[in-house]
């Protein structure tokens, strides 16, 4: 069900053009940490679609997927544009272990985990997106990160409300 992934092509041309001289240092850095990020929300969402054994799950694996992997597009053309290195400290990461150790599961254990697992990895691009759109210079990167620290802080409402329902 990756049928949605040519609309990142677009996006990603979309930005094509975006201009490299306006980055600062914490620009080069959200872009940087972001795209591995984004890169493992996209694995995390198509294993929901995968896996989920409730709908809800299926549903969040679908909509984070279309837009982390449009976003991951677009980041990591900037990065490349901007010869942009990761800190290495991205917050929300799953070890190569845990992700491992969530495809493992199913059922109800696997939704509750992948909800327990993404929760804490939006919590992790919230923070990186707030820290760039107070520091960040470029508007490119600070419009992406504002719609980060939007859409992934009404989905974690979203996510602790059914995680809630599962855990009943």
């Amino acid at each position: 069900m990756k049928a949605w992934r040519p609309l990142a092509a677009v996006a990603l041309l979309a930005l094509a053009g975006c201009g490299t001289s306006s980055a600062s240092a914490a620009d080069k850095t959200f872009v940087a940490d972001m795209t591995p990020h984004h890169a493992l929300g996209v694995r995390m969402a198509d294993m929901a679609l995968a896996k989920a054994d409730d709908v809800r799950v299926r549903e969040f694996g679908f909509t984070m997927g279309r837009y982390q992997q449009a976003e991951f597009d677009q980041l990591s053309a900037m990065a490349t544009s901007w010869k942009a290195t990761a800190s290495g400290h991205a917050h929300g990461m799953l070890a190569p272990a845990e992700e491992d150790a969530l495809a493992a599961l199913n059922g109800r254990d696997f939704d509750k985990a992948w909800l327990e697992h993404m929760i804490i990895h939006h919590e992790g691009a919230v923070a990186m997106a707030t820290s760039e759109v107070a520091t960040g210079s470029d508007t490119k990167a600070k419009a992406i990160a504002a719609n980060v620290a939007t859409v992934q802080t009404k989905e974690i409402s979203q996510m602790k409300a059914v995680l809630a329902a599962l855990s009943r």
